[in-house]
């Protein structure tokens, strides 16, 4: 496990250290435009939508597959992504390096088998009042403490788009566990949201965030609700 846990730190180095100009076909100018567009990171790069990333460089779709296949290329030759083709053992070695954020709860923990599992996406829906916000809040709070208290050594990011982020909620779950509610605090980064563009916007930067706040855990609360509300009606149904 220690071995393991070696190399997903290896590769994390790896992938820090590649710049955008190591993709074959990308030079100081389009380098310009995809930082100007959020795009700081091969793996930034590696994950665009073909449509979106032509539109940004003002290009063909195929330039800008093309540029996305070598961007993934270049990662999968530094042992970031998998290659093409694996096999089973290979693939179970990567499901169990997986890592997970303890809720709190036992029983949801339970429910997840183990907890919030890392490089997924997990979505909580349910009526007004059920607690997802309240176990946002506390996987905020978790996510800091040490691995072998639940947690990822990590901080947290918070994008707000109902107002419904409370530091003093977080203050009050830090007293009672007994955490350093300061540094908790600090480490939480929160983003209000406006609309569904300032949305979208700053998800499509979220990588550069990432690294800035060496956060281990992306709060979204809701991703739906800016969505509902500057698209209503049947007349805009499809571009919600």
């Amino acid at each position: 496990m220690a071995k393991t846990k070696q190399k997903e730190k290896k590769k994390e180095d790896v992938v820090d250290s590649l710049e955008i100009e190591d993709v074959p076909g990308i030079g100081p100018t389009k380098t310009k435009q995809l930082k100007e567009n959020g795009i700081f990171s091969v793996l930034d790069l590696a994950s665009c939508q073909m449509d979106d990333l032509a539109i940004t460089l003002n290009a063909s779709k195929e330039t800008a597959m093309n540029f996305i296949n070598s961007a993934q290329n270049v990662l999968r030759k530094n042992g970031f992504l998998t290659k093409e083709w694996t096999n089973g053992s290979e693939l179970l070695v990567r499901r169990q390096a997986l890592e997970r954020i303890d809720t709190g709860s036992k029983a949801l923990n339970y429910i997840l088998g183990g907890g919030i599992e890392t490089q997924a996406v997990t979505e909580f829906f349910g009526e007004f009042g059920t607690g997802k916000t309240q176990i946002c809040h506390m996987l905020c709070a978790k996510v800091q403490q040490p691995k072998e208290n639940g947690g990822l050594d990590g901080s947290a990011i918070y994008i707000d788009t109902e107002e419904t982020f409370r530091a003093d909620r977080l203050e009050q779950i830090c007293k009672v566990q007994g955490w350093d509610t300061q540094k908790i605090l600090d480490n939480t980064h929160v983003s209000q949201i406006y609309n569904a563009s300032h949305l979208e916007l700053l998800v499509k930067g979220i990588g550069h965030n990432i690294e800035e706040f060496g956060a281990k855990l992306v709060v979204v609360d809701s991703v739906t609700s800016q969505h509902r509300a500057d698209f209503v009606g049947r007349g805009t149904l499809a571009d919600r």
